[in-house]
């Protein structure tokens, strides 16, 4: 019992990771694929290549904002919890506890490209949404769950 009194008194403080790499690779990949189909497809492939090239902007977008902005990290510090918008997007929330809902783990009911568990945190303030790939550790997100329910009085 002594594990769980430290989450409600000690400061909770989780870094986020980004995933430059991975969004470096999908956006190359895409723009690649994109020239592929217009060289070899003619007029069709322009069609299919703008679809994909719309497709690989988010990716591409996402690799840009790791070098502006740092990958962010939720902290939980007494009475406040600085959440961010997102990853690398340089947004941050900060909100009493009593802004905050529900905090709870997604593991099914998740998008395929999407790689789980989500953290979900629900506040007055909107839905705030963690993929697993964002926590440099497997157990960052229980943690994290664990104190956010702990100190809002709800069961963890």
């Amino acid at each position: 019992m002594a594990k769980h009194d430290k989450t409600e008194t000690e400061d909770v403080e989780v870094p986020l990771t980004h995933a430059r790499w991975k969004n470096f690779a999908w956006g190359a990949f895409g723009i690649g694929l994109g020239v592929f189909l217009a060289i070899n497809m003619g007029s069709i492939g322009w069609v299919l290549a703008a679809v994909v090239w719309a497709g690989t902007i988010t990716n591409v977008k996402k690799f840009v904002q790791t070098f502006l902005n740092p990958p962010g990290k939720i902290v939980i510090r007494g009475e406040d919890v600085v959440l961010p918008r997102g990853l690398c997007t340089g947004d941050e929330q900060a909100m009493p506890l009593g802004d905050l809902k529900h905090a709870y783990l997604l593991r099914r009911a998740i998008p395929w490209n999407t790689s789980g568990p989500v953290l979900v945190i629900e506040t007055r303030r909107g839905v705030f949404e963690y993929e697993r790939d964002w926590f440099p550790l497997d157990g960052d997100q229980r943690l994290v769950t664990a104190t956010l329910n702990r100190r809002i009085g709800r069961a963890a």
